[in-house]
């Protein structure tokens, strides 16, 4: 009993590192693309030089490297800090390092796309992503044992 309570905790502290640090990231995103967004409605929307798609195209390809990049450096100062063993670091770098940036990077340019200003955008944003965090809080007891053999490590 005493190891699906330490594994919880070790996953929603996973978790917090890392979403409590993105709803501010996206944040930052939104506000250029809000500004571009209007760039886009005033001139580009009515001369029907590109569309919409190619705009969001656009704003995903730009944003998500750099996020990636901010997710590596994290990544790499926090894992073996936290005395993590090299085994299993390329799938939660898969996990925690490329796919967290993509997903929060494209949920909160969606959110910004029907937002009306930023202000409004972050509230939604953060909002919409507490939900996420309150369901992956109540679907830890399911989650694999995936870090029962470093649980030892990581409580020292």
């Amino acid at each position: 009993m005493r190891s699906v309570h330490l594994r919880t905790l070790l996953h929603i502290s996973i978790l917090t590192k890392y979403c409590v640090l993105s709803v501010p990231l996206s944040n930052q995103l939104q506000i250029p693309f809000l500004a571009t967004r209007a760039i886009y409605e005033i001139r580009e929307r009515p001369s029907r030089m590109y569309s919409w798609t190619a705009l969001i195209t656009a704003q995903i390809l730009v944003e998500v490297p750099w996020n990636i990049l901010g997710s590596t450096l994290y990544f790499l100062i926090w894992y073996w800090t936290s005395r993590f063993t090299t085994k299993r670091a390329g799938y939660a770098y898969l996990g925690i390092g490329v796919l967290l940036p993509i997903y929060y990077t494209t949920i909160a340019q969606a959110i910004a796309s029907m937002a009306v200003n930023a202000e409004v955008a972050a509230i939604l944003f953060g909002f919409l992503f507490s939900f996420v965090l309150i369901l992956y809080v109540v679907s830890v007891p399911h989650v694999p044992n995936t870090f029962d053999d470093q649980l030892p490590l990581v409580m020292v």
